[in-house]
């Protein structure tokens, strides 16, 4: 998974003195958010995909597709 780099955007807020973090900052946080979000989509897709071909193995009865719903 790739991961975004730490730039140095945190150490130009303190050198503004600003207590809100400028454009870049938040639009790094925003991309961190998503990238972190879809991560964790992908793994609940990985892990509702294993659990439909082996339902044995979690216990569970497999649910039907959600590819419909909202997360």
């Amino acid at each position: 998974m790739l991961k975004a780099a730490p730039s140095k955007s945190a150490d130009r807020k303190h050198l503004r003195g600003s207590d809100q973090p400028d454009l870049q900052t938040q639009f790094e946080s925003l991309l961190d958010q998503v990238w972190h979000s879809e991560a964790q989509w992908r793994l609940f897709d990985r892990i509702d995909a294993f659990c439909a071909s082996e339902p044995d193995h979690c216990g569970v009865q497999a649910a039907p597709d959600r590819r419909g719903s909202k997360r």
